[in-house]
């Protein structure tokens, strides 16, 4: 009766370590893959969320405009929204982009959009 029961335990431990290992190693998002809920210019996304933050947080967006800030790991689009780049690619300032990237809310304090897993899709 004793190693039935730690055979049983054992089975539940590993079912537990199976569900858990799936459940905190999920398959992350692919942005670029996404189909984008918002497109249009970088000043009209800010406009939407300056009025209600919640609206589009963590969805995918496009957005055209251009370049008004180079920072280490990103720009800033249009003075009005922040880009966190996975790879900074050679861009300089009042360049016209077309960018897709998740949005993670408005910092009311720098007053900027910011989106993170951003890529440029024009060349």
């Amino acid at each position: 009766m004793k190693r039935k029961s730690w055979i049983i335990m054992a089975l539940v431990l590993v079912v537990v370590a199976v569900l858990g290992y799936n459940y905190l190693y999920q398959d992350h998002r692919d942005i670029q893959q996404e189909t984008a809920v918002f497109k249009g210019t970088a000043s009209e996304l800010k406009t939407l969320l300056t009025g209600s933050e919640d609206t589009l947080s963590n969805t995918t967006v496009e957005l055209r405009g251009y370049v008004t800030a180079l920072e280490l790991d990103g720009l800033v689009l249009s003075n009005s929204v922040y880009c966190k780049l996975d790879s900074i690619p050679e861009v300089s300032l009042q360049e016209n982009l077309i960018i897709k990237g998740r949005v993670l809310g408005y910092d009311s304090l720098f007053e900027l959009v910011s989106m993170d897993q951003c890529k440029i899709i024009n060349d």
